[in-house]
C-alpha cells in the first residue's frame, strides 16, 4: 500500500501485511502509523462497490472547446483523487516510491518482556540455592572456637574435626583424661544439662553423652550432675545427683543415667543461678560442662566467677539459634574452655 508521511508529507510504500501498525519514512526518518485497513495504490473502496472499485460514470456528450476552456482554465488545480480516476494513460516514467521499514514495536516489546522474566526466574533460581546452601551448610556457629587448652587439652581448632566426633564415642586419653564431645575434662566434673523448654527431643540423646563421658573420666575420677531448669510449679524434683560428687566408670555412668532418667522435666532456665551453685561445691570443681540451647544473660560476669575458683567452662550449645551461640561462645571462650554446636539432626545422625 501507499500511504503519505505525517511530517514530510511524500509518498511512502508499506507492505500490506503491516496494516495497523507503524513504519518509518525513508526520507525524514519519522515514525509513520499505518492504516488498520489495506490501500490498493492510495484509493479506499467505496463501501457500496462490490468490486472494490466504482465503475466509470457513462459518458457524456462532448462540451465545445470553448466552453471546456472556460471551465477548465490551464495550470488549475486537479484534485488527486479526481485525477487517479480519470483514464489517462500512465506516463513513461513513473514516479519511484520507496518502501518504508515497519517499526516492529510489538517484537521488540515481547523480546524484552521474555528477557526480563527469563531474568526473574534465573534470579529466583539463585535466590533458592542461596537460601538451601544456608539452611544445608555448616554456619559460623559450626566453626572451631579459639580456646585456650589447660595442661596439653586439645583444642578445637588444632582438631576441627573434634567439632564433629561422635559424642557418644567418649574415650580416655593417654593422659588418663575422660573427654565430653571430643574435649578433655579434668575432674571433678560438673555436668551441667539446661532441661528448659525446647530440649524434649535432646534430653534423652544428652543423657547418652554424659553417661559415656562419666564412664571415660573412670572410677576414680569424681563428677556430679545438675538439672538447668527449675521444677514446675507444685512438683518436687531433685536438681542434683544425690549425695553429691559420685566415682565415675561404669558404676558412675549406671548411676548418671537413672537419675537423669527421673529428672527429665521441662521448666524455666536457671542455669545461671546452677552455675554459681556448682561453683560452691566442695571440692570445687575443675571443670564444667554446660549444655543448653538457651542463651545465658550476663556471660562475661559469670566467666569472672568461674576464673576466680579455677573452673573451666565448657559449653554444649544444642541449638544453631546466633544468640544462644554467641552468649555460650563467650563463656566458654572467657574461662578458658571450649565449644561445640550440635543440633538435633547431628545428634540423630550418630545415633543412627
Amino acid at each position: 500500500m501507499r500511504i503519505r508521511c505525517t511530517e514530510c508529507r511524500k509518498k511512502i510504500s508499506i507492505d500490506d501485511a503491516f496494516a495497523g501498525g507503524v513504519c518509518r519514512c525513508p526520507y525524514c526518518r519519522s515514525t509513520v502509523f499505518v492504516p488498520g485497513e489495506a490501500m490498493d495504490n492510495g484509493r479506499h473502496a467505496r463501501p457500496d462497490a462490490p468490486g472494490g472499485r466504482p465503475e466509470a460514470p457513462a459518458a457524456r456528450p462532448e462540451a465545445p472547446a470553448a466552453a471546456t476552456a472556460l471551465a477548465e482554465p490551464a495550470g488549475a488545480f486537479v484534485p488527486l483523487e479526481s485525477a487517479d480516476e480519470e483514464a489517462a494513460p500512465a506516463p513513461a516514467h513513473s514516479e519511484h516510491i520507496p518502501m518504508a521499514r515497519p517499526v516492529v514495536l510489538q517484537g521488540i516489546a515481547a523480546i524484552v518482556l521474555w528477557v526480563l522474566v527469563l531474568g526473574m526466574l534465573a534470579g529466583a533460581v539463585a535466590l533458592a540455592l542461596h537460601v538451601r546452601n544456608l539452611s544445608d551448610s555448616p554456619s559460623d556457629a559450626d566453626a572451631p572456637v579459639a580456646g585456650v587448652p589447660d595442661d596439653g587439652a586439645e583444642s578445637a581448632n588444632d582438631n576441627p574435626a573434634a567439632v564433629t566426633a561422635d559424642p557418644f564415642a567418649a574415650r580416655t586419653t593417654e593422659s588418663g583424661l575422660g573427654t565430653f564431645a571430643g574435649i578433655e575434662v579434668r575432674p571433678p566434673v560438673v555436668y551441667l544439662i539446661d532441661n528448659s523448654a525446647g530440649m524434649a527431643r535432646l534430653l534423652d540423646a544428652v543423657g547418652g553423652i554424659v553417661g559415656a563421658s562419666v564412664k571415660s573420666i573412670g572410677d576414680k575420677a569424681q563428677y556430679t550432675v545438675l538439672m538447668g531448669a527449675e521444677a514446675p510449679e507444685g512438683e518436687e524434683h531433685p536438681i542434683a545427683l544425690p549425695g553429691g560428687y559420685a566415682p565415675g566408670g561404669d558404676g558412675g555412668r549406671i548411676l548418671a543415667l537413672d537419675f537423669l532418667s527421673d529428672a527429665m522435666w521441662l521448666g524455666a532456665s536457671k542455669a545461671p543461678e546452677r552455675i554459681e551453685e556448682a561453683l560452691k561445691l566442695s571440692p570445687t570443681p575443675r571443670t564444667l560442662v554446660l549444655c543448653s540451647r538457651v542463651a545465658v544473660d550476663d556471660p562475661v560476669r559469670l566467666a569472672g566467677l568461674a576464673n576466680a575458683a579455677h573452673c573451666i567452662i565448657h559449653t554444649v550449645v544444642l541449638t544453631r539459634d546466633a544468640a544462644a551461640v554467641a552468649s555460650l561462645t563467650q563463656l566458654a571462650e572467657a574461662t578458658g574452655g571450649q565449644v561445640r554446636v550440635m543440633d538435633a539432626r547431628d545428634l540423630e545422625k550418630w545415633l543412627d
